[in-house]
């Protein structure tokens, strides 16, 4: 369960295990379904319920999902890549029947919350791109940020031809990543929500040092070792962002495309810009830079800590 916060979870490992596995096969299987039921034939639609749920991205079709040109197919796939960047979790709360604490979950609400704004600014700022069509505005703009904040990678439109406000957005959006607990790549929201209401604590504490703050999520105190971990793992994180970055520079790369190509590697998204945009591939790439960046998704996926554990002297 990548992410710092996993006390939701049953504490038994063998019904979490099992309760996840029917949830995570009832979610595709119902994606499969939709899939199937929109027009896509049932090969492209088992393909695309595993990428989506897995937040994987990878289509069947060299133009990925915008190959189909259906409305009904993007709704329906940028709902479930939105549900897969959740915290599963939160699913344990909706089979007890406890919705409403779901909505009081912070995270959930900070994950929407930013899907929401940075689809509405999208929206806004390509509505000339699509000739002053607002609705089909709306529909690439809430696919592709969903896209990119849970780290799928699906395309349906060209975002590097977007304006500056929307591909800075959506470069942030590539460091986020979903929810703790969610299959998405990524920081994860939790823990940007926890290590910036730490340094707000920070703050308050250098203008009252005689004040005694704990930090809260919700209603639950968040852990010194919680937070130090957090620490640690962004430290870590953006440490290997700035050397595989410079070493990609190094080997020849742009700096759009070393940046966006190593940040798209470390959480797993797939397209980033530069070379590497949604309308083109790594293939070109040298090398020695694909080596930098398989190493960057091993290193993504497995959430840096275990790995740079296990390579460790003496580990």
């Amino acid at each position: 369960v990548p992410g710092p916060i996993t006390e939701r979870l049953r504490p038994r490992m063998k019904q979490t295990a099992i309760r996840l596995w029917w949830i995570y096969a009832g979610l595709t299987t119902l994606l499969f379904s939709l899939l199937w039921g929109s027009g896509m034939g049932p090969f492209d639609a088992i393909n695309h319920a595993f990428a989506t749920l897995a937040t994987g991205g990878f289509s069947t079709q060299n133009s990925s999902v915008g190959a189909y040109n259906s409305t009904q197919i993007d709704i329906i796939i940028t709902i479930f890549m939105l549900l897969a960047g959740i915290n599963f979790s939160l699913y344990h709360l909706v089979l007890q029947g406890r919705v409403k604490d779901v909505f009081r979950d912070t995270e959930f609400r900070i994950y929407l919350g930013i899907y929401l704004f940075v689809t509405a600014v999208i929206a806004i700022s390509i509505i000339d791109l699509h000739g002053g069509d607002v609705a089909n505005a709306l529909r690439k703009s809430a696919f592709q940020t969903a896209s990119i904040q849970t780290t799928t990678g699906f395309g349906t439109d060209d975002f590097e031809q977007y304006p500056a406000i929307s591909r800075i957005l959506l470069f942030m959006l590539m460091f986020i990543g979903g929810s703790a607990g969610s299959t998405a790549g990524g920081i994860k929201v939790g823990r940007v929500m926890i290590i910036l209401k730490a340094a707000f604590r920070e703050l308050r504490q250098s203008l009252r040092p005689q004040e005694v703050r704990v930090l809260r999520v919700g209603n639950k105190v968040v852990p010194e070792d919680t937070l130090r971990s957090i620490a640690g793992f962004l430290t870590l994180f953006f440490l290997t962002y700035a050397i595989a970055t410079v070493s990609v520079a190094a080997l020849g790369v742009d700096a759009e495309t070393s940046g966006s190509a190593v940040v798209a590697s470390l959480a797993n998204i797939g397209p980033g810009f530069g070379g590497v945009g949604p309308t083109d591939n790594y293939a070109e790439l040298p090398y020695m830079v694909k080596s930098i960046l398989t190493l960057c998704m091993l290193l993504g996926r497995l959430e840096l800590m275990t790995l740079l554990a296990f390579l460790m002297p003496g580990a």
